[in-house]
C-alpha cells in the first residue's frame, strides 16, 4: 500500500467513526427529548388534577354561598 492509499484507509475509517458518533448523539437526543415530553405530560396532568380540584372546591363553596344569601333573602322578606 502507498502512503495515499493509508491515509485514505484512515479517513475513510475516521469518517466512519464521526458517522457512527453522529448516530449515536442523534439517538441520545432524542431519549432525552422523549423523557423529557413524558415528564411534562405527567406534570401537566398533575397540575390539570390540581386544578379541577380546586375548582370543585370553589364550586362548593359558590353554592354554600349562595345556599346562605337565599336563606338571607328568605328571612328578610318575611320581615316587611
Amino acid at each position: 500500500m502507498t502512503a495515499f492509499e493509508n491515509w485514505s484507509l484512515t479517513a475513510q475509517f475516521a469518517q466512519v467513526f464521526i458517522g457512527l458518533l453522529q448516530a449515536g448523539l442523534i439517538f441520545y437526543g432524542i431519549r432525552v427529548m422523549d423523557r423529557n415530553a413524558t415528564m411534562r405530560a405527567a406534570d401537566s396532568e398533575h397540575k390539570h388534577e390540581e386544578n379541577m380540584a380546586a375548582l370543585k372546591e370553589l364550586i362548593a363553596g359558590q353554592e354554600e354561598s349562595r345556599a346562605a344569601l337565599r336563606a338571607l333573602i328568605e328571612r328578610t322578606s318575611g320581615e316587611k
